[in-house]
């Protein structure tokens, strides 16, 4: 007999018949996180495929995720870290990214107010892909704002951006 670790449910069997929770769960070896991670980059549902999807007709993919078959790919918030990921190691070790921040020189503005902006523009320039993803938030909240007679909710815009 087992007793199910959720509900608290005896049972005989792999699964309990009240919540449906596994009995034994598996121990998280070195290959099960290299089975985790490469689930991400799989080609069947993985981040290659939706890569080539959203660049290859982006509004279809957006559609297919919102409307049909969410399972196809990578899910939006995986899709933003990975990519924000790779783009943060690019651009640290290859510099693809060159500076083009000019310190700001305004008359008659408060000199903490001068330094706190070029402070805040240094900080986003030397961490653009976290910069983006704090944007995105606003960015969604405000396209959600502009097109509040449409049908999508703020996480369904919030997730369709993340793709992009």
């Amino acid at each position: 007999m087992n007793t199910c670790m959720q509900c608290q449910y005896t049972f005989e069997g792999n699964y309990c018949p009240i919540c449906g929770t596994q009995n034994n769960v598996p121990k998280i070896t070195f290959r099960y996180l290299i089975t985790e991670v490469l689930k991400v980059f799989m080609l069947e549902k993985g981040i290659f495929l939706t890569i080539r999807d959203f660049l290859m007709a982006p509004g279809k993919s957006a559609h297919i995720y919102l409307y049909r078959n969410r399972k196809k790919y990578v899910s939006p918030i995986i899709f933003l870290l990975v990519t924000s990921l790779i783009y943060s190691i690019v651009n640290k070790y290859f510099h693809v990214e060159e500076s083009i921040m000019v310190d700001v020189q305004i008359d008659g503005f408060d000199d903490r107010a001068i330094k706190f902006t070029n402070q805040s523009m240094k900080w986003i320039q030397d961490n653009y892909g976290y910069a983006n993803l704090i944007m995105s938030f606003f960015v969604a909240f405000f396209t959600w704002i502009i097109f509040r007679k449409g049908n999508l909710n703020y996480f369904e815009i919030l997730s369709v951006l993340c793709y992009f």
